[in-house]
């Protein structure tokens, strides 16, 4: 079993083992109820030139001090505005992260020092019924399911790799800000979103002209621009959680008269 905190959708992960999972199956499921309470997800800043179109892309430092880029799903805790009651996907895009679920690249122990695939157990569409595709063949062999599953999980590692270099690099150059989102809805609740870290143009500024060259070339430059202008995103959240709240409104006035 990987140790430490399971990450963010995963319950139970657990390596891959083509013995033990001779005969399971992995069939895909029809909605994504599983992220309906996740207002965030981890991304990679190779997917900023499409994220960034539909949601607001900001940095995060965990207690650690490490820094890291995510999309803003929702405003409120344990809500995401991109998923319906039916658990319909809302957006265009879907995130690396999410792309990759059930599997995951995983440490099976505190002592290991290499990565291994994993899988959620937890996951609906692991099966034993034969329903989907198998997860290992009959041989014993990987599956060509498992064999795409760890061509994408190791594009994604490099990806991440590559993230917190370019994460790590804002950080170090001062060049973010935090920010906390003060939400008035038009029922007359209040709401705070905290955590949120961002560059503004006024720390650009403060950088020197080759600095500013160097990541001109490297494409972080690039990088931040499309994360200051994901931010007009928030916009956007807003009406989400406006239509969302006037639904909720709406319903409970309903069952109030039934």
């Amino acid at each position: 079993m990987p140790s430490g905190k399971s990450p963010l959708l995963y319950a139970r992960a657990v390596p891959v083992s083509l013995e033990g999972h001779r005969d399971s199956y992995v069939s895909p499921i029809p909605d994504f109820d599983f992220t309906a309470r996740v207002n965030s997800l981890f991304l990679v800043s190779s997917e900023l030139s499409v994220a960034a179109r539909e949601f607001p892309v900001v940095f995060t430092l965990d207690p650690d001090g490490e820094v890291s880029l995510a999309v803003v799903l929702g405003l409120r805790a344990d809500e995401n505005l991109f998923v319906d009651a039916a658990g319909q996907w809302l957006a265009e895009y879907k995130p690396a992260y999410l792309r990759r679920y059930p599997f995951i690249l995983a440490r099976p122990s505190e002592h290991d020092s290499d990565y291994t695939v994993c899988i959620d157990e937890a996951y609906p569409g692991l099966n034993q019924s034969g329903e989907g595709q198998r997860l290992v063949t009959e041989e014993g062999k990987r599956s060509p399911l498992l064999e795409q599953a760890i061509d994408f999980l190791q594009k994604f590692q490099k990806e991440a790799q590559l993230t917190g270099e370019f994460c790590r690099f804002v950080h170090q150059q001062r060049l973010l800000d935090s920010v906390q989102a003060n939400i008035s809805l038009s029922t007359g609740q209040k709401l705070s979103l905290a955590g949120m870290h961002c560059v503004t143009e006024k720390r650009l500024q403060t950088l020197a002209p080759e600095i500013l060259r160097d990541m001109l070339m490297n494409g972080y430059l690039d990088s931040i621009y499309r994360h200051m202008h994901s931010l007009a995103n928030f916009d956007g959240l807003m009406r989400r959680l406006e239509q969302r709240v006037s639904t909720e409104k709406n319903r409970t006035e309903a069952s109030e008269h039934d």
